[in-house]
């Protein structure tokens, strides 16, 4: 997957689709499709870009057109159980809309 910085990103101005990557801790992390392409979006200096809220997020996305946001929360039920984790991309994810980005 490619990489934008937050400034290249808000150059753009445009994504088709923002998603926000819920992990632990409160952490969330970027990512937007454009163009057919999936962009992890990082920091100046090239590190993912980790956030502490959606009020975060949405300061990160302002100025940038959205057509879709959604949140993406990994589910771990598989090795819950025991079984292999999924390696398909969104085969343990949870799409949630976010109306409101």
């Amino acid at each position: 997957m490619s990489s934008l910085t937050l400034s290249q990103l808000r150059d753009d101005g445009f994504v088709e689709r923002a998603i926000v990557q819920s992990l632990e801790g409160g952490i969330y992390t970027l990512d937007v499709e454009t163009g057919g392409e999936r962009f992890h979006i990082t920091d100046e200096s090239g590190k993912t870009l980790q956030l502490h809220s959606l009020a975060e997020v949405k300061s990160c996305l302002s100025g940038v057109d959205c057509l879709e946001a959604v949140m993406a929360q990994y589910c771990a039920y598989d090795e819950m159980i025991g079984a292999p984790p999924c390696t398909s991309r969104n085969g343990n994810e949870v799409m949630i809309p976010l109306t409101t980005m």
